[in-house]
C-alpha cells in the first residue's frame, strides 16, 4: 500500500553514499570480469535452489540464517528464497520418493566426509550439513575447510604429498572428499575451458597422488560437459553442478542431476566393491612408498638338476616396473568401479560385466612375470614353471588366478573374488613367504 511505498523511499533516501558503495563493491569489482560476476551468481543461484530442494520438496528444516554468512549478499539471497519461482508440479510423486529414500540411507551411514569450499560458509556447508546427516547432526563427522590459508599450501610445488592429519575427519581418514572446482580469487580470471588450471583441479591431483584410494567428487558452478570429462581424466569420481537455469525443463535436469548425485556419494561411501577398490588402492600407494623389497633382489631355493640349468636361482627387478603395474591396475579398477557401480562415462562392456575383472586380474598377473623375470631364459619356459622349480607357492596361485581370468567363468562375476586376488597380490608383494636358500643352496 502507499505507506509501505513511502517507508521504502525514506529507507532509500536515509542510506549513504558509502553504504550504498559497500552493498554494490562485489557486483561492481566482479563486473569487470565477467567470469567472476557469472560464477558468483550461480553460486548464489545454486545455494536457492538446493535450499528450496531440501525444504519445499522434501520437507527438511533448515533455518535460513545458517545460510549466507557474507552480509553484502542477504539481500539478495533473502528475495530469492522468499520467492522461489519452482512448483512442485514440475517433480512426480515416484521421483521425490526416491529421493527421501536414498537421504535417509545416507542419515544411516554416518561416515566421515571432509569439504573443501572457499563459499561454504555461503550456505552450501549448512545444505550439505543437513543433506548428508539427519538434522545436520553429525557428530564430528563433517569436516569443512573453507579457509584459504588451510588448503592453500597444498598447491605448492614442493608439496607433492598430503599429510594425513591435515584430511583427517574425526581421528579417521575421510571415506569422501566434496572438493570444489574454483577456491581462490586467481580462479575466477581464469576461462572455464582452463580446467587444470583451477585450484580444486591440482588439489585433486595431489590427493590422487597420496590418497588414491579416497573417493573424490568436484562440485562447480560450471554446467559445460567438457567440464566432468576434463575433471575425469584427473581422477575424480564424480561430478555435480551447483547451478541450474529457471526453465521447467532445468527444473527436471536438477532433480535427475541432484538425483545421481545422491547416488554417488551413497556408492561411494557404501557399496562393497568400492570399499574393496579404496582398501586396495591405498595398499598399493603404500607399498610403493616402501623402501625396499624382497623381490627386488632374491635368492630363489635351486634344485640343482640338469634340466633346470637354464634358470637362475637369483633375480633382480627394478621395482618401477611392479609399481607401474600395480598403478595401472588400480586405474583399470577405478574405470570399472565409475562404469560398473556408478554408471558414469562410455559403457562398452555393459552387458558384460566380467570383462573388467577380467583384465584387471590378467592385468596384475604380469607382476608374477616380472618377478621371475621370464624373459630370461633362452628359451621360452612357461612362468608356472618357474614358480615350480623355484617353489614359489604364492606366486604360483596368482598365476592359477590370471589364467582362470583368461577365461569366461561365472567366478569373474564375484566381486569376493576380484577382491581376493588384488589383496592376494598386495600380501605377496609386502610379505617374503617363500622358500629362502642360504649360500649353500639349503632351505631355511
Amino acid at each position: 500500500d502507499l505507506e509501505q511505498v513511502l517507508n521504502k523511499k525514506k529507507e532509500i533516501e536515509s542510506i549513504s553514499e558509502k553504504q550504498l558503495k559497500q552493498h554494490l563493491q562485489p557486483y561492481l569489482k566482479a563486473a569487470h570480469n565477467p567470469e567472476s560476476i557469472q560464477h558468483m551468481l550461480k553460486n548464489l543461484e545454486g545455494i536457492r535452489k538446493l535450499h528450496w530442494m531440501l525444504t519445499d520438496v522434501l520437507g527438511m528444516s533448515i533455518p535460513r540464517n545458517t545460510l549466507l554468512k557474507q552480509q553484502n549478499f542477504e539481500f539478495f539471497i533473502d528475495e530469492q528464497l522468499a520467492t522461489s519461482p519452482e512448483t512442485l508440479e514440475n517433480f512426480n510423486e515416484h521421483s521425490i520418493s526416491s529421493l527421501k529414500v536414498i537421504i535417509e540411507k545416507l542419515h544411516e551411514q554416518q561416515q566421515p566426509i571432509l569439504y573443501i569450499d572457499d563459499q561454504a560458509p555461503d550456505g552450501w556447508q549448512s545444505l550439505f550439513a543437513h543433506l548428508l546427516y539427519k538434522n545436520g547432526r553429525h557428530k564430528g563427522n563433517f569436516k569443512v575447510l573453507s579457509n584459504a590459508n588451510e588448503f592453500l599450501p597444498w598447491l605448492k610445488e614442493d608439496q607433492s604429498n598430503l599429510n594425513k592429519k591435515e584430511i583427517y575427519v574425526n581421528g579417521q581418514l575421510p571415506k569422501l572428499v566434496l572438493l570444489d572446482l574454483r577456491l581462490t580469487e586467481a580462479d575466477q580470471k581464469l576461462p572455464s575451458t582452463e580446467i587444470q588450471q583451477f585450484s580444486g583441479a591440482k588439489i585433486l591431483e595431489k590427493f590422487r597422488m597420496s590418497f588414491p584410494g579416497i573417493p573424490v567428487i568436484i562440485t562447480t558452478a560450471s554446467n559445460k560437459v567438457w567440464s566432468y570429462q576434463r575433471i575425469s581424466k584427473l581422477g575424480a569420481d564424480g561430478y555435480w553442478t551447483k547451478f541450474s537455469g529457471a526453465t521447467e525443463q532445468d527444473d527436471e535436469s536438477y532433480l535427475s542431476t541432484f538425483s545421481q548425485f545422491l547416488e554417488s556419494i551413497y556408492s561411494l561411501i557404501a557399496h562393497p566393491e568400492v570399499v574393496n577398490f579404496s582398501n586396495f588402492a591405498q595398499k598399493t600407494h603404500q607399498l610403493a612408498l616402501k623402501q625396499n623389497h624382497w623381490w627386488e633382489q632374491k635368492q630363489w631355493f635351486n634344485p640343482k638338476k640338469k634340466n633346470h640349468q637354464k634358470i637362475s636361482h637369483i633375480t633382480r627387478v627394478h621395482q618401477k616396473q611392479v609399481i607401474d603395474i600395480l598403478r595401472e591396475t588400480v586405474s583399470l579398477y577405478r574405470q570399472y568401479i565409475h562404469q560398473e557401480i556408478l554408471k558414469i562415462g562410455f559403457y562398452p562392456f555393459d552387458n558384460q560385466p566380467w570383462t573388467y575383472p577380467s583384465l584387471i586380474v590378467q592385468h596384475l598377473g604380469k607382476i608374477v612375470e616380472i618377478i621371475h623375470c621370464t624373459n630370461d631364459a633362452t628359451k621360452y619356459i612357461p612362468t608356472s614353471q618357474y614358480t615350480n622349480i623355484r617353489k614359489d607357492h604364492k606366486g604360483r596361485a596368482l598365476l592359477h588366478k590370471r589364467n582362470a581370468a583368461s577365461h569366461y567363468s561365472d567366478r569373474l562375476l564375484r566381486s569376493d573374488w576380484l577382491n581376493e586376488t588384488c589383496l592376494l597380490m598386495i600380501e605377496y608383494l609386502d610379505n617374503d613367504h617363500r622358500v629362502s636358500v642360504d649360500d649353500n643352496n639349503t632351505e631355511r
